[in-house]
């Protein structure tokens, strides 16, 4: 007789608002998701229950007071982002904001206090809206604390600034690959010309348009659908592969600053070729598919760590080569088809392993 596993508990959440509306807002929904949950009014209170332990995560307004009745303050709230990170860097935090409190100025402070898994903004966006809602937030706040919890893996590191470091086939941030290289589309430009762009107090902003221009984008709305697109990704591809936990705006700010490098963002540019190199073997032909058609650079790339043993992720390639999903799928339903690479699992999330007859081309 077959017993079946142990049934998971419901994700338990501790809310911070001293708004009651919002209390019974957020607690509503987090009940539609079969989520448990508990609401207080003040940093003191969450001081409190904070201790009583057993959270998976943290839905935290930051303006409240110190105690029930005192002022409402940013402050009180950055002040427990910080205690929460010092002594527990483990607890998802999703950060919620009202309108006016949600520059990007704020999101650096907050980022800098501890590290929020989102930053939501209210009023929250309804379910199915295009804005990303609370209940995306939560569930991945949810499913980060059972990543954490399994498996021993490590609790992921806060980023707390970094070198990008750009070289003209790629762009590296934690030695991790996060955009391709100078032909590969509109970010890798963008990240170009930010990189440029200094001034006297640091990383220079530009609206979307003026960007747009500088970097040869159809418009201001390409340029932000870009950033925000690379920026997912981005978040992304650091907690896997490098086990860094980053919010959307670690990288690059905007708002009323315009957009720009984030001020604990410092640039490397890799090292020229020197003068008189050591000449190099003649590269060999890139490797020609069984029925002659050729391959390209990714999947030249793609079809290396294949042969080497090792899986990829779609939506990693994504932001490593800086396209778009509906190119890599391209590229990876083309070396399906000729035996070259297998999917595992479903959806745009599935992974990929060699297949049969990648060993069997030369040259790789």
């Amino acid at each position: 007789m077959s017993t079946a596993p142990p049934q998971q508990p419901a994700p338990n959440a501790l809310i911070v608002d001293d708004d009651p509306d919002i209390l019974i807002e957020v607690t509503e929904r987090l009940e539609a998701l079969g989520h448990r949950s508990t609401g207080v009014n003040s940093v003191e209170e969450a001081r409190a229950t904070l201790a009583q332990g057993g959270w998976d995560y943290l839905v935290l307004d930051l303006e409240i007071p110190m105690k029930f009745g005192r002022p409402n303050r940013v402050e009180n709230g950055l002040a427990l982002l910080g205690e929460i990170n010092q002594k527990d860097g483990h607890l998802p935090v999703v950060v919620i904001t009202a309108h006016g409190h949600d520059s990007s100025d704020l999101a650096a402070a907050v980022i800098s206090a501890g590290k929020p898994l989102d930053f939501i903004r209210k009023p929250f966006p309804r379910p199915g809206h295009q804005q990303r809602t609370l209940e995306d937030a939560v569930r991945k706040a949810a499913e980060t604390q059972v990543r954490q919890r399994a498996g021993g893996r490590a609790a992921p590191t806060v980023f707390a600034g970094g070198i990008l470091r750009f070289s003209p086939d790629r762009v590296e941030l934690l030695d991790v690959p996060i955009c391709g290289n100078e032909d590969s589309g509109l970010m890798r430009r963008i990240l170009d010309h930010l990189r440029e762009s200094t001034g006297p107090d640091g990383w220079k902003g530009h609206t979307a348009d003026a960007l747009a221009e500088k970097v040869g984008a159809a418009g201001g709305a390409s340029v932000s659908s870009t950033v925000k697109a690379w920026r997912t990704r981005v978040v992304d591809l650091l907690l896997k592969r490098a086990n860094y936990t980053l919010t959307e705006t670690s990288l690059i700010l905007s708002g009323s600053g315009g957009y720009r490098l984030a001020q604990n963002i410092t640039v490397e540019m890799a090292e020229a070729e020197p003068a008189n190199p050591t000449p190099a073997p003649a590269a060999k032909a890139t490797p020609a598919l069984p029925d002659g058609t050729r391959w390209n650079e990714r999947q030249v790339a793609i079809a290396a760590r294949l042969a080497g043993g090792e899986t990829v992720r779609r939506k990693d390639l994504e932001a490593e080569f800086a396209v778009s999903d509906k190119t890599l799928k391209r590229d990876l339903t083309a070396m399906k088809a000729k035996g070259l690479a297998l999917p595992q699992g479903n959806g745009s999330d599935h992974t990929w392993m060699a297949g049969p007859a990648l060993l069997k081309v030369k040259g790789v």
